[in-house]
């Protein structure tokens, strides 16, 4: 706030009184002196005196509505970044909801063809019994257990794809949100030192001005 405006109330006061002084000076001699200080006792006198304490407070007064209006406002403010931390926060949830439930059906996916071939090759072992006979059951079983061994291999590096790109998709949604909500938090640092600001320089006003 410019140093000017921060009038004293008592340099305003002053400032009549001297205007009072000037005027018994250009009536002249004692007889100004006299005329001044009756004015002064009287009631016209008073008012003159009181014109200028009430312009001083009314320039206070002025200025403290104006700090009011700004505090209004940065609360406002403030309550709107409160509203933001709580949407980032809760769309995180979601976005998190999302990923992990696309991973889990793909994993369910993954695991029923599994199922279906593991199915098949032992179908096709039970009919390669039923056309072999005993000298060969050994190379059937031999190689039923290789193809099983291989698909539940197969399944097993898909399922650990899967969830690793589950993590890493969370990570990425965990710095996001982290990156989102130190934006907001400086933001409202930011209003929290233009408020403290604000509501001394409204606190402190009226008492300069008395002072």
């Amino acid at each position: 706030m410019p140093q000017q405006q921060n009038t004293n109330l008592f340099s305003s006061v002053g400032s009549t009184l001297g205007a009072l002084g000037s005027a018994s000076t250009l009536m002249g001699g004692a007889g100004g002196a006299a005329g001044g200080s009756a004015l002064m006792a009287s009631p016209v006198g008073w008012g003159i005196a009181a014109l200028g304490v009430g312009t001083a407070l009314f320039g206070a007064g002025s200025e403290q509505k104006e700090a009011k209006e700004k505090l209004k406002i940065i609360d406002e403010q403030r309550e709107g970044l409160k509203e933001s931390q709580e949407a980032v926060t809760e769309l995180g949830g979601i976005r998190k909801g999302i990923v992990t439930a696309e991973t889990s059906r793909e994993y369910e996916g993954v695991t029923k063809k599994a199922g279906q071939a593991l199915e098949k090759i032992e179908k096709t072992e039970s009919q390669a019994y039923g056309k072999t006979d005993l000298a060969f059951s050994g190379e059937v079983e031999e190689g039923t257990a290789e193809s099983k061994k291989l698909v539940r291999e197969e399944t097993e590096d898909v399922s650990e794809s899967l969830f690793s790109q589950l993590g890493a998709k969370m990570l990425a949604i965990d710095t996001d949100i982290s990156g989102q909500l130190g934006d907001i938090k400086k933001q409202m640092a930011t209003l929290d030192a233009e408020r403290r600001q604000t509501k001394k320089s409204s606190d402190s006003y009226l008492y300069n001005l008395l002072t």
